[in-house]
Formats: structure tokens, C-alpha cells, sequence
């Protein structure tokens, strides 16, 4: 302690000071401490209108999920194959991770999911590496959507609040989404392991066609198509596949309204992932295929049933024959198309508009893709034995002039 006398506003006065070793006495102030994380859901420090403040207080993965398909998916118009795919491969990351909390989620809950997916059996058989990967590929953007925004010019991630859902790290910062490596992800085989179909083998399939009969429950279902034998049918089919390289969802919704000459737009709606129309090119030998079959029906193909049913029965033609799948046709007409240099066609007609397909590779498919798909050197024909589908029009017995058939036999 220390008393000393000064003068104030003219006034002595006694002045007590205490005394201490200044220097002993920071020369600047602490630093403030450390703000809590603020608690998660509402409540948090989120800008108005995003969509974290529509999650529960203490959010799981199923709430992540449901908010990301109602408000990514649904209110954005996506197609429902899509938000199908992302439900269910969200409902198995939840049964194998027991549904934890955003911010106990890290990258160990890959590793869990990863574990269950390669034990998981479908049809007595395990999934296959592409099948696992494409799990993780639906629900990468859903893992991005509860993370931190970081911008990057225009080109910023979807994502529910600013500051991320899964937690704080020690120092205060957001944690990242967890994340699994592709290099640990099964490795899916090359193209060169599967290659395309050959206009021969297409040939062989149809004429396995031949001794494909409805069974008695398709008949019974009263189905517009049974008035064709059913390798007639499926014939058409392959042949529709192979000229147009459509997928096999748009084939069956296609109908006939949609088609303005030989030009078939498909809304958005009826083509994957998509959010705007395209246009594909019907060439002869494909239009052929589809009016001998035609019926009463608005569609181009009748078809009451689901598409893996359809997917079931194209592949009764060859059980045994893994190569043959009805979308291995669109690579074949892709390779012809590339080997003859038209990869612009290729690339419009099948529907890969991302890239380097530009507006200038839209306007030249336009213009080259009726002559280039109309030439018989580009796009081979099948050229069965048993199911004859002569020329560029299938001809009926009694519409037949020709004479020089030779054995061959017609189904219609």
C-alpha cells in the first residue's frame, strides 16, 4: 500500500494506491474466450431462408436425408427413378449405421456402410462393385448438402446452412462432410471387359426369339401385345434398341404423339435424371419395327407391366448370355458411330449432352444425323435367320411378292 498527497481541481488531497510489480501485468488484454458451438438445428446461426431451419433440434441422417429429396429433389423437379435410387440407397446407409446423429457421423460410417454393402446378397448373389458404387454415388451429394457452404465463383454446392451439420472441430471450425476415397471403393471392370455387341450376335439373339411363347399369365393379363407372337414382339423390340439407342424406361413410355416424322421428343419426365426434352431420331429400319407391331394403344409399344419385368423378359432370350443386356446396344451403335467419325451424332443420339457436346455439336446432329443414320454401311442390320426382317419394312406373308426366300420362316 501507498499514500501520497496531490492537488485536485486546487484541493490537496491523500491519494491510497495499491501497489503492485507491474511487471507482472500483461501488456495487452486476454484473448476472449472461445465461443460455444452454437446447438445445432434451430436456434443455430443460420441465414434466413436456407434450409437447416427446417430440421429438428439434434438432427439424424434420416432427417438430412428427407430434407435433401423434398428440397433438392422434389421441389426442383428431379425425376422420381432418382429420388427412388437416393431413398433406398439412404435407407441402407441408415440400417447399417444405425441412423446416428449428424455430428457423431465421420468417415468411420463410410467404413460400416462400405462393410454392410459387401456382405449384403441380392438374389443369393453379393452386390457387384459397380452396384456398391453407385450406392455411395447417390448419396455423395446428400453427405456434400450437410456440410459448409465454401463458395467457388458460381459454381457453389447445394448445401442446408452455412456453418455445416456435423459439428465443430477443437478450434471452433465446421467439420467437412465425411468422405470415403475412390480407391477404396470396389474397382468396377473396363469397358474392354465388356465389349460391345456385334450386329452378328444381335442376329443370334433375335433368332432365339423364335421359340420364346407367352406363358398362360401374360396371356391372362389380356395383354394388347399377345395378338403378336412373342418372338415377334421381342424381335421388334432389339431391332427399335438397336437403330435408336434409347433406353429402355423411354421406349416403353414413348408414344406415338411424340413423334413429328422420324424425329421422337421425349419430355423430361420419361428420360433419366434429366430436366429438359430431347430429341432422337427414328430411322427407317426402327419405324419399320414399330408399326408392325403397333396396336390401339396411344404408346409406340404396348406395355402394361413394370420396367424390370420388361427387363426380365428380354432376358429369357439368352438366360445363359451375361454380355447380352438391352443397354449394351446403345454402346454398339455408339462405337459404329465413332469408328465412321460422327462422335457428335453418337453423343446427341445417345443422350450424353455433357462435356464437350456443345450447341454447335447439337446443330450439326441436326443436320448429319438422318443421312448418317439412314446409311446402311453405318448402322449394320441384324440379319437373322428364323425372323426374317427384310429391307426397311417388315413385310407381312400376304404383302410378300418376293420368291427367292429360300428356307427361311417368318413369325407374325
Amino acid at each position: 500500500m501507498r499514500d501520497y498527497t496531490c492537488t485536485v481541481a486546487g484541493k490537496s488531497v491523500i491519494v491510497r494506491e495499491d501497489w503492485q510489480d507491474r511487471a507482472a501485468v500483461p501488456a495487452t488484454l486476454p484473448p476472449p474466450a472461445a465461443a460455444a458451438p452454437h446447438a445445432l438445428g434451430r436456434g443455430a446461426p443460420i441465414e434466413p431462408g436456407e434450409d437447416a431451419a427446417e430440421l429438428p433440434p439434434g438432427p439424424r441422417w434420416e432427417d438430412l436425408l428427407a430434407l435433401y429429396i423434398r428440397k433438392r429433389m422434389l421441389e426442383g423437379g428431379k425425376a422420381a427413378r432418382g429420388m427412388e435410387a437416393v431413398a433406398e440407397s439412404g435407407r441402407l446407409y441408415s440400417q447399417a449405421t444405425a441412423n446416428p446423429q449428424l455430428t457423431a457421423m465421420g468417415d468411420e460410417c463410410h467404413t460400416r456402410f462400405l462393410a454392410f454393402l459387401k456382405g449384403r446378397t441380392w438374389r443369393g448373389k453379393p452386390l457387384s462393385p459397380k452396384t456398391i458404387r453407385k450406392h455411395f454415388r447417390n448419396l455423395s451429394p446428400v453427405w456434400d448438402y450437410g456440410g459448409e457452404l465454401k463458395p467457388n465463383g458460381e459454381d457453389t454446392l447445394p448445401t442446408a446452412c452455412r456453418l455445416g451439420l456435423y459439428g465443430f472441430d477443437a478450434a471452433g471450425r465446421p467439420k467437412p462432410p465425411p468422405m470415403m476415397y475412390r480407391r477404396n471403393l470396389p474397382r468396377v471392370g473396363t469397358d474392354k471387359e465388356k465389349p460391345a455387341p456385334t450386329p452378328q450376335e444381335v442376329s443370334r439373339w433375335i433368332d432365339r426369339c423364335a421359340a420364346l411363347q407367352w406363358t398362360p399369365r401374360q396371356v391372362q393379363h389380356r395383354l394388347k401385345i399377345t395378338r403378336f407372337p412373342k418372338g415377334f414382339w421381342l424381335a421388334c423390340l432389339l431391332t427399335f434398341f438397336r437403330n435408336t439407342a434409347m433406353r429402355l424406361e423411354s421406349v416403353l413410355l414413348a408414344e406415338w404423339d411424340w413423334l413429328d416424322g422420324h424425329w421422337l421428343t421425349i419430355p423430361a419426365w420419361a428420360y433419366k435424371g434429366r430436366v429438359d426434352e430431347r430429341e432422337v431420331y427414328v430411322n427407317s429400319w426402327a419405324m419399320g419395327a414399330a408399326l408392325a407391331v403397333k396396336t390401339d394403344d396411344k404408346r409406340i409399344f404396348s406395355w402394361t407391366f413394370t420396367r424390370r419385368y420388361a427387363n426380365k423378359l428380354i432376358r429369357e432370350i439368352a438366360p445363359e448370355d451375361r454380355k447380352f443386356r438391352v443397354h449394351r446396344l446403345r454402346a454398339t451403335l455408339n462405337t459404329e458411330l465413332v469408328a465412321a467419325g460422327y462422335p457428335s451424332v453418337g453423343k446427341c443420339q445417345l443422350g450424353h449432352k455433357k462435356g464437350d457436346v456443345t450447341r454447335e455439336f447439337y446443330t450439326q446432329y441436326k443436320s448429319l444425323g438422318p443421312d448418317v443414320l439412314e446409311r446402311d454401311r453405318m448402322v449394320v442390320q441384324p440379319r437373322p435367320k428364323l425372323i426374317k426382317l427384310p429391307g426397311r419394312v417388315f413385310i407381312r406373308p400376304e404383302e410378300d411378292d418376293s420368291s427367292d426366300d429360300g428356307p427361311q420362316r417368318r413369325l407374325f
